[in-house]
């Protein structure tokens, strides 16, 4: 039997060029409401993202970078 909790919400916006505004919400289904959400504002890349982020439950706000495609070893000879 496969219980559900609650439901995960992640939205992300384009402001303008790589400049994105994301929010992050979490709904708790056994009593109906939204726990407090998270904002973000990123400068993302084809090979990066960086950006800064505010946590409304826990009041913590940082920095996050993340690095993608680690494995890549160039063009395959199909290509």
């Amino acid at each position: 039997m496969i219980l559900i909790q609650g439901i995960n919400y992640n939205f992300d916006q384009q402001i303008y060029g790589i400049l994105l505004f994301s929010y992050e919400n979490y709904l708790n289904l056994e009593n109906g409401k939204f726990e407090k959400g998270s904002y973000g504002l990123d400068i993302s890349r084809r090979a990066y993202q960086i950006g800064a982020f505010y946590n409304e439950s826990s009041s913590a706000f940082g920095i996050k970078f993340k690095i993608f495609n680690f494995g890549y070893d160039g063009l395959k000879s199909s290509f």
